[in-house]
Formats: C-alpha cells, structure tokens, sequence
C-alpha cells in the first residue's frame, strides 16, 4: 500500500478515544458574547474552550461574531448599492428553500 493510501485512511478514521460531550452547541451559542467578553465563571469558560478546541461549527460563529464586533466598532464606513438589501433578500429566500 502507497504511503498516499494509508494517509488518507488514517485521515478518515476516528479517534480510538471519543471526546465526551460537555456542552452542547445550543449552550455555547447562548453563551458565545460572555465568553467574548470575559463575562462567565472559569468553570464554564475552560468548557467552552474543550468545545470551541473540537467543533468547527462553534469556531466558526464564534469567530465571526468577533468579526462583527471588530467591524461595528471600526470608524469606516461605506455606501451599499441601491438595490443591495433587495438583492440580499432575494439570496437568502433562494437558500431558505434550497434547504
């Protein structure tokens, strides 16, 4: 077997010890502007950190709602097109059906 083969299987595999749940994203998401702002106990800030560590999908809001305070908190500004929130809305129904 090609050492490319056995990469990618390995790749794929489970890790032999599963990672208990802690946390559930429902409660992380809840918690995700406190955990930002320093405003939880220990306890549950190392929880979210073990859940953020392990789930890309927590990751990734919570990184973007960091996105969003940087740039609410940014000076610059600019002007959308015209038919921009037109255009936005009509994306988003199409995805909402898709799914």
């Amino acid at each position: 077997m090609s050492k490319k083969k056995a990469k990618s299987k390995s790749l794929s595999r489970p890790t032999a010890t599963p990672v208990p749940v802690e946390i559930s994203c429902r409660e992380v998401l809840r918690e995700i502007s406190n955990f930002i702002e320093k405003d939880i106990d220990e306890g549950l800030r190392d929880m979210l950190k073990r859940h953020f560590a392990i789930c890309r999908h927590c990751t990734a809001v919570l990184d973007g709602t960091r996105n969003v305070i940087l740039l609410s908190g940014d000076d610059c500004t600019f002007t959308l097109p015209a038919d921009f929130s037109a255009r936005l809305q009509k994306k988003l129904a199409a995805r909402s059906r898709e799914q």
